[in-house]
Order: C-alpha cells, then structure tokens, then sequence
C-alpha cells in the first residue's frame, strides 16, 4: 500500500452510544424481519489498507463498516453484519489495490476524514454518518438514514440490515444489506447493463438480474452490471454477484437506495467524470482486448433457418458477386440436428463434409463461426457421458437439473438439457475438448449465445447456488471458449449475448432478439448505449430485428444503423440477405457496407483506444459533453469513436430529430455546415443515413476491401475537417501513424509521422486552392476527381472539396480563401 497517516487520538476507542431511535424499518410491514440500521460508531481502528469500524445497528453490535482506499479516485465500502468479516460473499473477480495510493486519516469534532488525493470521506460518530466529497472539498453525496414521508412510511432504507426471524447470531440472519445515498436534484444516472428503457435511469427501478429478456420491450436485460454513475462526480460499482435491486430516485426524490441478498454490502465508489469512471471500473474488471481486425468487418448470417452445405456455399459467393464486403460467415444453431444441441457436431445430413465447406469459405476470404450454448440436449450421446461424470448443475437432491430453457422465436422452446457447470474444471476441460474437432477442421470462431437462465436452487460444483452464480454463469462460459480460441490464434473474438462485469474482456456482444419494428430498433440503440456506459466496449446488434420479417424499409434503416455500429451482423428468424430485400435495397445495403469497410482502420484505432481506456466504440453524447445538460437524455443517437455523429432513422416516413453540440459540425454526404449547439429537424431520403462529422477532425478511411488482408491497406484518404488544427493517431496490430492537419489563414498543412506513403487528403471547407506541394514539389491540377483516381499524384477541386493525393509525408496546400462562418 502506499502511505498511511492519521491524526487525532488513538487508534482504537470507544465512543458513547447515542440516545437516537433508529428510523421506521423499510421492511417495518413484513412479519418475521427485524430492521437494524446503522446508529454509531463503537469502536474502530487504522489498518495498513484503511479504517474498520465496529458499530452498533439495531440496538445489537452487529455491523463492521470497513473503507478502503482502492486508488485515489476509488474507495471501497465494504459493510458486514457482525463483528468479523464473515464467510466470502459470492462477488467478481477485481483487480488488487493500487500499491501506490495514499491516505491519511484525521480526526475531526464529530468523527473522522479519510482523505485521498481525489476523494475525502467524512465520517460521524454519534449518530453515524457517512458523506463523500471531492479532494477540493465539493460534496458529492451522502448516506441518509431519514427517508420518510409524513405518514411514517420509508422511502429509502436506512444503511444497514434486515434480519429474519429472532436469533442468538444474529448476524447470521442477515436477510439483505441497504446503502440508501442522496439524490442531488441535478443527478442523472447511467449504466446498469444493457437496459432497453431510457438510457437516463433516474426515476427507475433496477434489478440487476440475468434474463432472457426475449427482445428489447421490458426491463429484462441479457447484460446485468452493477455499475451506475452520475455526470455530477461520481459513480457506484456493487460488487456482488447475486440480485441487486437499485431504486434511483423511483421510490423518493431525495435518495436513491440499493439492496443487496445475503450478510455483506460491497461496493467501490469512484470519483471522476463519465470517461475517467468508465477507465477506472476497467482498472477494477478488466480492459478489454483488442478484437482482431478481421471480426470489424461484416458477419453474415444464415439467420435461424435450415440450411444445409450447398445454400451456405451459394450464399458466400453471392456475397461476392454482389460486391458486399463481407468478412465472417456466421452458421446459426441449425449447423447441428435440432433434437441434439449443444454438442458441438454437424449434423451429417445437411453438411456432409463441413472441413471442404469451411475451406471453400477460407478460400473466400471468409472466417468461420459457428453458433453453441452451454446446455447439452437430454437427447445427445453426450448428456448420459457428461451426467455420469458430474459435468452439469445438480438440484439440491443431487440429481441433474434438466430444465427447458430459452423462449425461443414464436414461443418455440429446446428441448430438455443439462447445464454446464464450468466450477468444475474437469467439466469445463472436458466442454473446451468438444470443441478442438471443429477448430482444427478451421473454424476461427463461435457466437457464444445463451447463459442466463440458470436456476435458482442449482447446485454448482463450488458450493454456490443458482441464485448466487446466475449473474457470472455466463461469464464463465465465455471465458472459456475465448480463453481457447486466443490460445490458438494469439488474438480472439466470439459473439456473446449475456454480460457481467468483467464480461467486456471476452468482445465481442450483441444485443439478443429484439423484434423487427421502429420501436424495437430504438430501444436497441438505447440498450447499446447503456451497455457502452456499463463497461461493455465492443458490442453489436442483428440487422433488421431478429423475431419476424422486416420490411425493405425497416431492413435499410436497420442496416444502416447496424453497418455504422461498432460491430456489424445481419441475422434473424428469417433470412436477412440484402437481395432478399429488392435491387434498391441491395444497392442502398452495398453502399453502406464499402462505407463500413473503408471505415475499418477508424474503428480499429478505436478498438485500441478502448483497451486502454474503457471507453466503448459508441458512445452516448453525455459521455463526451457531460457539461451540456441538453445530452442527458438523448439516447437515439450516438457518437461512433469521437469524430462521426451518427442519428439513425426510427420513423417510416424518414423522419429525423437530432442534436448537434456546441462547435461546428458538417454533414458526412453533402458538406452543409451547421454552428451547434443546435436541435435539428429534417427528412431523409431512404438511401441517407444522418451523420455529421465535428470540426476539427480527421476520418482515416482505407481502400474499398471484400475483405480484411485482400490487398495493402494503399492509398489511405484522410477526410480533413479542419478550421485550426486536427490530431489522429491511427493504429495497426504493431504500429501507430500521427496525422495531423494544420490551417494558418489560407493555408493547410498535413503531416504523416512516418515513412512517406500514398495518401489522399481531402479538405472539406477549403473552397478552391492556388497550388499544392508534396514534400515540397509542386503538384500538378487535374480537371475532374475521375482523373485523380487514373493517376498517382496531383489535386482538384470539387463541391467546395479540395483533394490531394501523394505519396509523401507532408502535403501543403496554400492560397485557399478565408474559412467562411458556419451558418447557425
């Protein structure tokens, strides 16, 4: 640990009790639960890590209050009942303690601070109290143990327990803990997972539960994280694995209160604005890892049909005939016969010789996934192996859990299975052998679906139950199958549905099966945020809605929000190839699909950014203009990386409404610039996607690619929106190149920090030009765009766009005329 000192009196003391009835209990109408809310402090002490503190709660001395400095923006708060720190509560996996934060400790009239560089806890004897400001002194929040309103009734559980029953331990009937903290008038509130309801969860309830939410039309979520933040200050990790239940302000106005099953309530508190919480929780869970380069470009899917070997190998080549870049071939669950999944065989009948078809695929230019869950069919040879083992979930009799899981589409269910239980390692080894056939035979890599239904009273090998595993299960299982595959080919992605924290260090996850309209389609972008907002960085969604049929207009829009998202997939209960949809949909599909090809060298330096910040690929306007309160509750557009504004289209008739913040933004297709902060409202054609670029940006885009490695990534256009200077560093799998775009009057400067390469550079809101030079030479004016492309260097003008393309490292270009203002 770093230093550690403290002032005031000894380290250890008593303090008198106080003469204070506890508040009514929030449980008071339920027969059989005592409330015992902490009242004061009777003793504590320093230790090396922090302070622990015994108090008195209910009128039995049955809490022990332990704060422990994590990092200088982060201290854990870690409550028990009784005086010991009792048996582990089930929690996630966290990193260690910086070795380097330091704390000291004062004593005050009233208690003591517990002050860190960044953070400062004021604590209270008698009553106790607990408050948390900023290193500067500003209050961030508090707990309340008073909420009540006029009738008596609690609105917000005092910090403390509930008891089952009468006992002579107490401390051992610990029913649930409380943490019940000020809601500032000004708190909005994010995070949670992937929540379909509004990104801002002030006014929400929350239970932070695994579920097959069937869709995206209720609070189910497929991706449960118990981390929350406020653009206020601060945010709350609760590190426990079981069932938390948040109330953010749905139960008071003035707290926000959270519950936690079982004798201990954890959570790390942390400082800081969205961004720096965000990169602070994945110093606590993980960063994630960079996915390769290849998973960034488009998976097609078979969708959930029948298919057989022969409709997957047309369907690969159409792909191409086409002219759709594409760089994944995703077989769903139908690869295996329907009555034995998941055991990981083909089924003989339909693909006769999988090993020729994944090297036909290859030959393509494709990767290969295939579709799996952790339930292993009553059916299937390898239920009566796994069984005899012990290899699956038991019921609390020790027989094996056979339930029927999964909604399936139309109410469809699987048949019975047994559930992997990856405590085990021999299961787990014996599940990741079942695999090794198919990866040598070159499938790269696996859609990791399912995972959230584990029943409550299961019995794992560990010890745990259902009701204390269900929130990590599928953690685990994807763990697994990430851990091989990255084992195999050095770098790894699968596609998975569930989450948890530290879920976002096995990319990449998609948002499940939402059904095909408008509504589902926002609500899935708002899922997208939440879970960005919750730690998940890499994640993804089925174009065109999964349940149903879209039609072509829902289908385009879809697409083009689904080929602008981080991660790119079409899937569904019907087949979702672009020409299914007619030849004006297809021609739509492809443009936006050599768009997202060409934009893979953006988002990979995005990717890498995220495994060094915690920062997802799409991003929530909050997140970047936390200090613009018009972005608190936008939820139905997004930022994609830090330069592109994407508002996609959730109307029929193209109906668009969009907020652009502060500073000069332009139009991706047709140049117009606008002056935010600004609401805007507009109509756009089918084959148009609003995005609007920010000033002072650049926008790396390669060559048209069907594929990932199909030839050098030569030349690279650099779209320069520029009005004084512009900075981007892009980034490869072992090398890093700065750009950088300079404007001093009617002058542009870019500069390559490398070695000289052939680059188009195009100055959006330059106007017309006198000359351009490349590493000084002077380059010659061409007619027409068309021109450009047949020869190797030279410039022109067009639509107010001046474009240049060398093969250097500095391009100047002078005698532009003053920057016009942007019209507001």
């Amino acid at each position: 640990m770093g230093h550690v000192r403290v002032s005031g009196r000894a380290l250890s003391e008593a303090v008198p009790r106080a003469g204070l009835d506890p508040p009514p209990a929030f449980s008071a109408l339920v027969p059989g639960v005592t409330a015992c809310p902490i009242e004061r402090v009777h003793a504590w002490s320093a230790t090396p890590e922090g302070m622990v503190l015994s108090c008195v709660a209910g009128r039995v001395w049955c809490a022990t209050v332990r704060l422990t400095p994590w990092a200088p923006n982060i201290i854990r708060y870690r409550l028990t009942a009784g005086p010991h720190a009792g048996a582990p509560a089930p929690a996630y996996p966290i990193r260690d303690p910086d070795p380097n934060v330091g704390h000291e400790i004062r004593e005050t009239a009233a208690g003591w601070r517990l002050e860190t560089d960044a953070l400062v806890l004021e604590i209270g004897r008698t009553p106790w109290t607990l408050a948390y400001r900023t290193g500067e002194g500003r209050p961030l929040t508090r707990q309340v143990a008073d909420d009540v309103n006029l009738g008596g009734d609690v609105l917000g559980p005092a910090p403390g327990f509930e008891l089952d029953g009468a006992s002579q331990d107490p401390a051992r009937q610990a029913r649930r803990g409380f943490e019940t903290l000020l809601l500032d008038p000004h708190d909005h509130w994010y995070g949670f997972g992937e929540k379909f309801t509004d990104l801002d969860k002030r006014g929400q309830t929350i239970d932070v539960w695994q579920e097959n939410a069937a869709g995206a039309r209720t609070g189910a979520a497929y991706k449960n994280i118990p981390l929350m933040m406020t653009p206020r200050g601060y945010g709350v990790f609760v590190n426990s694995t079981a069932r938390v239940t948040c109330w953010m302000g749905s139960r008071s106005t003035r707290t926000w209160s959270l519950a936690v099953p079982g004798d201990t309530v954890e959570y790390f508190f942390i400082a800081g604005t969205l961004a720096e919480i965000l990169e602070s929780y994945a110093r606590l869970t993980g960063f994630p890892p960079v996915p390769p380069r290849w998973s960034f470009g488009l998976w097609a899917s078979t969708s959930f049909v029948p298919i057989d070997q022969a409709q997957v190998g047309a369907r690969a080549r159409r792909l191409r005939r086409e002219g759709i870049p594409a760089d994944v071939v995703h077989l769903d669950a139908t690869w295996q016969r329907a009555e034995e999944r998941s055991d990981l065989r083909w089924d003989p009948e339909a693909f006769p010789d999988p090993a020729r078809l994944i090297s036909d695929l290859h030959g393509l230019g494709y990767k290969v996934s295939l579709w799996e869950n952790p339930y292993v069919s009553i059916h299937s040879s390898l239920f009566q192996e796994g069984a005899a083992r012990g290899y699956f979930l038991r019921r609390p009799d020790g027989s094996v859990y056979t339930p029927q899981i999964g909604s399936g589409a139309g109410g469809r269910r699987y048949p019975l299975c047994a559930i992997v239980d990856f405590t085990n390692p021999a299961a787990a080894e014996w599940f990741r052998a079942l695999h090794a056939p198919l990866l040598e035979a070159g499938v790269d890599t696996f859609k990791t679906d399912f995972g959230e239904e584990i029943p409550v009273d299961a019995v794992f090998h560990n010890g745990r139950t259902g009701a204390e595993m269900r929130n990590m299960y599928a953690r685990l299982y994807q763990e697994l199958v990430f851990t091989m595959l990255r084992e195999r080919h050095g770098v790894a992605v699968i596609w998975a549905r569930a989450a948890c924290p530290g879920a976002q260090q096995f990319p990449v996850h998609w948002s499940g099966d939402p059904h095909c309209t408008y509504e589902d389609m926002a609500a899935t972008l708002r899922g997208g945020l939440s879970a960005g907002m919750s730690g998940v960085a890499f994640w993804s969604h089925d174009i065109g809605g999964f349940y149903g049929t879209p039609t072509p207009d829902l289908y385009v829009r879809w697409a083009q929000f689904g080929l602008l998202s981080g991660h790119a997939r079409y899937h569904g209960t019907t087949v979702r190839d672009p020409w299914a949809f007619g030849d004006d949909i297809l021609a739509i599909f492809r443009r936006y699909a050599v768009l997202r090809s060409r934009l893979v060298p953006y988002l990979y330096t995005y990717a890498c950014c995220a495994a060094e910040t915690g920062l997802p690929l799409m991003r929530p306007l909050v997140l970047r203009y936390q200090d613009d309160p018009a972005t608190y509750g936008i939820d139905l557009q997004y930022l994609l990386g830090d330069e592109l504004l994407i508002a996609p289209v959730f109307d029929p008739d193209g109906r668009v409404a969009a907020y652009l913040p502060r500073g000069r933004w332009t139009d991706f297709w047709t140049g117009e610039v606008i002056q935010g902060p600004c609401a805007i409202r507009r109509l756009a054609p089918r084959d148009v996607l609003p995005v609007y670029v920010r000033e002072n940006s650049l926008v790396p885009l390669g060559p048209p690619l069907q594929y990932a490695g199909e030839r050098p990534c030569d030349p690279l256009t650099v779209e320069a929106y520029v009005t004084a200077e512009a900075r981007f560093t892009l980034r490869g799998e072992d090398e890093q190149l700065p750009l950088t775009v300079r404007r001093e009057g009617p002058a542009f400067d870019f500069e390559a920090g490398a070695a000289a390469a052939t680059y188009t550079v195009r100055f959006h809101g330059a106007g017309d030009a006198a000359a351009a030079t490349a590493d000084g030479r002077p380059l010659a004016r061409v007619a027409d765009p068309a021109e450009l492309d047949r020869i190797s260097e030279g410039w022109v003008v067009a639509s107010g766009v001046v474009t240049v393309k060398a093969r250097a490292r500095r391009i100047r270009l002078a005698g532009c005329p003053e920057f016009p203002a942007a019209p507001s």
